[in-house]
């Protein structure tokens, strides 16, 4: 497995379900290369086993906005809620009619006929983990690091100026079309850390580049100036990038963070920051995929008017974990062993079928 870190971070380990979906859930690529041989041989063709977008990817392409983006002013506003609910931002059509994002992505409100927004992902982990337990994955990760093709495709300065421009020149804009060559050289699965700390505004708030998602407080500020302005350049160009190449048919993008925002928004005196934010909300949150044959101009799930709740279709991280091995190819049920020769299974959770046409 590759993770591209947007820079050199302190590593984090996996300590509860939340963080193993965060590291994309692979043990590996020798076991992900494995798996799918299985998986091919088991079914034939491996392009079918009855459940469906199975086998469509040829890679995965996980952005993970660490720190809990906020479903309200990203992709699940609600404008006719209080205002201690439904905050400053308003709520801008997009490209598929009768659907709505935060009005800070104009980019991404004109692709939203490439992509589904999932409104319904539900947990119960309220927790923020940053330890250490990951040298194995590591040292395959470099084992991986030492094949000339991806040596090559992590030499930035091999795209044209105007291609790096495009995806803006800061950190997690460059991380994009990082993974978009790194799926060219073939690499099955790339994690991309939108931000490499989760609240580096409470030590360096004039550096936006330091910004994460965890928005206690300042959230308003944060989204506007600092976060959304790149993610909606970065992500509009790796999703259109990916689509005039035609590399989205044998590519799944997900776009998630481990939760939400709460609706209400309220001022944190434990947090850094002057004005009001949201604090961490596990109970309904969203998540962009798109490509490997997932429909296209879709919303998945809905939530209730405070997106508090799911109100249709509820959802586990668990859920998108499943549909991301199924679309490699790799039944989520399967079995493999630790090192100490304990049974594990892949996924708990069900592809979605849903989200394909």
């Amino acid at each position: 497995m590759i993770h591209f870190f947007a820079n050199d971070r302190r590593r984090s380990g996996i300590s509860s379900r939340r963080e193993w979906l965060r590291i994309g859930g692979l043990a590996g690529l020798n076991w992900l290369s494995a798996s799918r041989r299985s998986a091919q041989a088991t079914t034939g063709s491996g392009t079918s086993t009855g459940v469906p977008g199975f086998g469509k990817a040829r890679s995965i392409i996980l952005v993970y906005t660490a720190g809990g983006q906020s479903q309200l002013e990203t992709w699940d506003p609600k404008p006719e809620a209080p205002e201690t609910v439904r905050g400053e931002f308003r709520p801008i059509a997009t490209s598929v009619p009768g659907t709505f994002v935060g009005e800070h992505m104009p980019r991404l409100a004109r692709l939203a006929d490439r992509y589904t927004i999932v409104r319904s992902l539900s947990h119960d982990d309220l927790a923020d983990n940053q330890r250490t337990d990951m040298d194995h994955l590591y040292r395959q990760a470099f084992e991986v690091l030492a094949s000339p093709i991806c040596r090559e495709a992590f030499d930035l300065s091999a795209e044209p100026d105007e291609v790096r421009d495009r995806y803006g020149r800061n950190r997690p804009g460059q991380a994009c079309p990082l993974a978009r060559r790194l799926v060219e050289a073939g690499v099955p699965l790339v994690t991309v850390f939108w931000n490499f700390t989760i609240r580096g505004q409470d030590k360096t708030p004039a550096s936006t580049e330091t910004y994460g998602w965890d928005t206690h407080n300042d959230i308003f500020e944060a989204l506007k100036v600092h976060l959304l302005p790149h993610f909606d350049v970065g992500f509009s160009a790796l999703l259109e990038d990916l689509d005039q190449r035609g590399l989205l048919d044998q590519t799944l993008v997900v776009c998630m963070g481990e939760f939400g925002r709460a609706p209400r928004i309220a001022l944190e005196p434990t947090f850094a920051g002057l004005t009001p934010g949201r604090k961490h909300w596990p109970s309904a949150y969203s998540a962009v995929l798109a490509g490997a044959g997932i429909t296209r101009g879709a919303v998945y799930g809905g939530t209730d008017r405070f997106a508090a709740q799911p109100r249709s279709r509820r959802l586990g991280p668990w859920d998108i974990a499943a549909t991301m091995f199924s679309a490699l190819g790799v039944n989520p049920a399967t079995e493999y062993f630790d090192s100490q020769g304990r049974p594990l299974t892949v996924s708990v959770g069900q592809p979605i079928a849903g989200l394909y046409q």
